[in-house]
């Protein structure tokens, strides 16, 4: 994002990520959802955090607003990979996100459901009391129904 006297302009990557994310393909049976591989282009064209080290409010809300929108985009597409069966080649890449997003209930469920289908269900059901624990510790809830479910029948 680049701003000058006149207002805010996205830059490129911003303006291809909302572009993208989106977007649907049609199939046989009816729309189908984004396709992983432009889901991950779009990711790949973003460039670090938006605006960090501005001082005006309004241009950091804009800038939590699109990195949020990114970060939604990315739990999709790791999604879709997950229902195309590329849980062995998710699993490193969820961790770290959890990591960095380790309250973020979806990224949880999925590293959840990648681990599993890796036919590693110890460390599934650990990422689910370590998120659990983490949530009840830090704001006081359980994990929503679609955790809970995972770890029930993942």
């Amino acid at each position: 994002m680049t701003v000058s006297s006149g207002g805010v302009f996205h830059t490129p990557d911003a303006v291809v990520f909302r572009v993208l994310g989106p977007l649907q393909v049609t199939g046989l049976d009816g729309p189908m959802r984004t396709p992983p591989g432009l889901l991950r282009s779009a990711g790949e064209l973003w460039q670090g955090d938006r605006l960090s080290g501005v001082s005006s409010e309004t241009l950091r809300s804009k800038a939590l607003q699109l990195d949020e929108e990114r970060l939604t985009a990315v739990e999709t597409r790791i999604e879709l990979d997950l229902d195309l069966g590329r849980h062995h080649q998710l699993v490193g890449e969820i961790q770290l996100l959890v990591r960095v997003h380790p309250l973020r209930e979806r990224l949880r469920g999925q590293l959840m459901l990648a681990l599993y289908r890796s036919a590693r269900q110890a460390e599934a059901l650990e990422s689910y009391r370590v998120g659990r624990d983490l949530l009840v510790e830090e704001l006081g809830l359980e994990p929503g129904r679609r955790v809970r479910q995972t770890r029930a029948r993942p």
